[in-house]
């Protein structure tokens, strides 16, 4: 759990960082569409894809997301798990990329206690989330 909360804070404070001093007082934009996952065990899991930009005129492409996924059974303390990677790509502009904050979170509210991975990246680029989840 250490690790879920000090990768929060780490893209939180790079997402601020990131932001200019016009952006600064700017709002993020959120945008947090569920993904089912279907574990190697048949069991459906809601995970809720978060994205974050610092400009509202990036949200609509927010919501032009791409996602899929691939899990396989894996073992953690002896017990199955479903490891899971979500590969996403989130559209440039017209006019240039853009930052784009990325979590995947087991409720579809901002709740750091239920954060399964967290990166930074950038539109027009897949990337790849990593995390396990506890049904089999």
């Amino acid at each position: 759990m250490p690790r879920s909360l000090a990768t929060a804070a780490l893209v939180a404070i790079l997402f601020l960082l990131h932001a200019g001093p016009a952006d600064a007082s700017a709002s993020l934009c959120l945008w947090d569409p569920p993904v089912s996952i279907t574990t190697p065990a048949g069991n459906v899991v809601t995970v809720y894809l978060e994205l974050t930009t610092s400009s509202s005129s990036n949200l609509g492409y927010l919501q032009q997301v791409t996602s899929s996924y691939t899990a396989q059974r894996a073992y953690s303390g002896g017990y199955p798990v479903t490891q899971v990677a979500l590969t996403v790509l989130v559209p440039n502009s017209p006019s240039a990329t853009f930052s784009v904050g990325e979590g995947v979170f087991r409720s579809s509210h901002l709740n750091p206690s239920t954060m399964l991975a967290a990166q930074v990246t950038t539109s027009g680029v897949f990337t790849t989330l990593q995390f396990s989840l506890s049904s089999p």
